[in-house]
């Protein structure tokens, strides 16, 4: 399985304009996750771009593209990850341990 691509995203606008956007112009106007979970509206701005990996999206493009990355990491999590049944999925968690006083 490959890494999971990083999601950035920005209020620098230009898709629109068939331009390129550059680096800088993108860090300008960066949106921290703190900034975008105080006001999750800024997805309406229609300046929002979303970079994932190394490429530039407008937010109806990207939101499918995101839903699936996170559709896959939930499968994988559950073809991986045990059932729940109340066993730690760390072996050593469920054993218990005899300490010496």
């Amino acid at each position: 399985m490959t890494d999971l691509p990083t999601i950035t995203i920005s209020l620098c606008g230009g898709l629109s304009n068939n331009r390129e956007i550059t680096k800088e112009q993108f860090q300008e106007k960066a949106i921290s996750y703190q900034k975008f979970s105080e006001n999750p509206t800024l997805i309406d701005d229609p300046n929002l771009v979303v970079k994932i990996g190394s490429k530039y999206y407008n937010w109806n493009t990207a939101a499918p593209l995101m839903l699936a990355m996170q559709t896959t990491v939930e499968n994988i999590m559950k073809e991986k990850m045990p059932k729940k049944g109340g066993r730690w999925w760390f072996s050593w968690r469920g054993r218990t341990s005899s300490t010496k006083s």
